[in-house]
């Protein structure tokens, strides 16, 4: 049977999936790299504690566009001191020689400081509002558990590459239809920082569009009224950070200890 790995680029506001690479290897710094290179200028990238090194910073400056990167605590050797300081939460540093700025954190329910380093101006470096932005990057998160439950993008029908590059451009066609409907059809947020957000049951409307597919293709008239009246009925206020798990893992991955984990047997 055939493996792929995929490395895709979620847009956290809209809900749309940018783009994506796949391919038979797991390379997610390479693939990373060449999907900045289709970003807009300007905007704002949100990495995960591995993604960061300095062949995705040149990019970015390359590109002319930002990131924000949360950092493993021996990732630069300027981090473990500046976690020790207690006065600072801000920090100038030039890597490679380019500016950027350590931001710290307090993640009051892990008990420990989240750091990050970001290109933003200096006029955007408050820890606050750094960590406002990257609280965004959970709807990352989420998207995984659309595509491989909901969507379930890794069940293929074919053994052949050309019929599973088939099934998954057509997902994430009907993905990213399903997030724009639902993106125009809720009341969108003045600041989609605050605490609160509105969100209808992607599940349910993804379900609805596969069954109604070919009445999208003829585009018979009305046939969206349904939809709309699907959103207005599963919209539901939710909270960021409202709930807090601890990590499930089954079983040990490597010797090193787990640090914020409860072990199911």
């Amino acid at each position: 049977m055939p493996r792929a790995y995929l490395t895709h680029a979620y847009d956290v506001l809209s809900g749309v999936t940018k783009s994506f690479c796949f391919g038979p290897r797991l390379n997610e710094i390479a693939d990373a790299a060449k999907m900045i290179k289709g970003f807009e200028r300007n905007s704002l990238t949100l990495y995960d504690r591995l993604y960061f090194c300095s062949k995705l910073v040149l990019c970015h400056f390359k590109r002319k566009n930002y990131f924000i990167f949360r950092c493993r605590k021996n990732a630069l050797p300027e981090i473990p001191a500046f976690i020790k300081d207690k006065k600072r939460k801000k920090l100038e540093i030039f890597y490679n020689g380019r500016r950027l700025f350590l931001v710290k954190a307090w993640n009051g329910r892990a008990n420990e400081w989240s750091v990050f380093i970001t290109n933003l101006p200096s006029s955007w470096i408050k820890h606050r509002l750094i960590r406002k932005l990257y609280r965004l990057r959970w709807e990352v998160e989420i998207s995984f558990k659309e595509l491989t439950a909901t969507t379930k993008i890794e069940q293929w029908h074919s053994k052949f590459i050309n019929g599973i590059l088939q099934e998954l451009f057509c997902s994430f066609w009907l993905i990213n239809f399903v997030k724009i409907q639902m993106y125009f059809r809720v009341k969108q947020l003045k600041n989609p920082l605050q605490d609160e957000y509105q969100r209808p049951n992607f599940k349910l409307l993804f379900n609805w569009v596969v069954w109604n597919f070919p009445k999208l293709l003829q585009r018979i008239p009305g046939v969206l009224d349904e939809m709309e009246i699907l959103i207005k009925k599963s919209t539901e206020r939710r909270i960021h950070e409202a709930r807090h798990y601890k990590r499930e893992i089954k079983g040990p991955a490597s010797p090193y200890p787990y640090n914020n984990t409860r072990w199911v047997p």
